[in-house]
């Protein structure tokens, strides 16, 4: 009674569908912020269930937490196998990635690098940037297309890290197909070492038990654009220089025949990464005392009988050179690792 007395006294005032206007926006508003609620309250619940990322590729302690292990088994499966459903664009270097590296020839020509030299907001002290590597696996020795920027990893390249209340000295030499990267405690002399700036990082965190997600190239030093202006400056030829700027690979012009074959195996057979075509090229894949002097000559190898193609795949499933994560991957031995198989038997290049 008392709302239908309202609502004629609304009308005789002349202001009755103006109220009704505003309880209608007002309702419509209280609707919004309940479902924005209930939206935020099921993302916060998603995210404290879902796994974290790492971005790492560690050579792991005895123990390892579910979440580095997923975040190496990923890494590596990505590096060992290019699948079929994967666009060709998932396995270029992304161009924008690489958009703040301008070096202008003005800025370049007055720039005045003296080392050592201090990167106050990173607490990193770069005390050599070392030199370019262009002899053999030259393209291994420039950073991946996960990094922020495209840039080389200088060999004999020497810096400190303060973090943790510790001062750690980190250092880059050359590996066998590739940089190797290591982290040593200044004061107990414990050294970490690993294939990417990652991974000793990863590995000191676990051991001091922090439990954070860390940049390894920002740890290094990488991530400063005062540092790849220092490099760029100091160590890259012409071409190195326009490499960094476009995110280019460069290769060494004098590749060795193992070279070219991992080359050959990552670019022709639909399966095989580049790190793959490496333990490929330089591994006795076939048993008979050495390495095929090329694709052609392991295919035919292959062709030749059931048992070859039957020994080729126990290679890919069960030696020890190829990383157990990946030999421990469903999909590797179930269908990536048939396929190949078929690949190269069906190759005549």
């Amino acid at each position: 009674m008392r709302i239908r007395e309202n609502r004629q006294r609304l009308k005789a005032l002349g202001v009755h569908d103006t109220v009704e206007s505003l309880a209608k926006q007002t309702r419509k508003r209280r609707v919004q912020r309940r479902a924005a609620a209930m939206t935020a309250k099921r993302r916060t619940n998603g995210a404290a269930g879902g796994p974290a990322e790492m971005d790492t590729e560690t050579e792991a302690p005895a123990r390892r937490s579910k979440r580095l292990r997923e975040a190496d088994e990923a890494k590596e499966h990505a590096d060992f196998a290019q699948l079929d459903e994967a666009p060709d664009e998932t396995t270029r270097r992304p161009k924008k990635r690489s958009r703040l590296l301008n070096f202008n020839d003005h800025e370049m020509s007055s720039l005045r690098v003296a080392t050592p030299f201090t990167l106050l907001a990173e607490k990193v002290t770069v005390l050599e940037l070392g030199s370019v590597w262009r002899a053999n696996y030259a393209q291994n020795y420039w950073s991946s297309s996960g990094c922020k920027f495209h840039h080389a990893y200088p060999v004999g390249y020497r810096a400190t890290k303060v973090v943790f209340g510790k001062t750690y000295e980190q250092s880059i030499e050359e590996g066998e197909t590739g940089p190797v990267f290591s982290v040593r405690d200044t004061v107990t002399g414990k050294e970490w070492r690993g294939e990417t700036p990652t991974n000793p990082w990863t590995a000191v965190c676990i051991s001091q038990n922090t439990g954070q997600r860390i940049s390894g190239p920002k740890f290094f030093g990488f991530s400063d654009l005062f540092t790849l202006k220092a490099l760029a400056k100091n160590l890259y030829n012409e071409e190195e220089l326009a490499a960094a700027v476009a995110g280019n690979v460069t290769f060494n012009e004098n590749m060795t025949p193992e070279e070219l074959r991992a080359k050959e195996y990552s670019e022709k057979i639909n399966g095989i990464g580049p790190r793959l075509g490496e333990i490929m090229a330089r591994t006795d894949v076939t048993g008979s005392g050495s390495e095929p002097k090329s694709l052609s000559e392991l295919a035919g190898w292959c062709r030749a009988s059931q048992e070859n193609r039957t020994a080729l795949y126990a290679f890919l499933t069960t030696n020890e050179a190829i990383p157990q994560n990946t030999r421990k991957w469903g999909a590797w031995y179930k269908s990536i690792a048939h396929r190949i198989v078929e690949g190269i038997s069906a190759y005549k290049g």
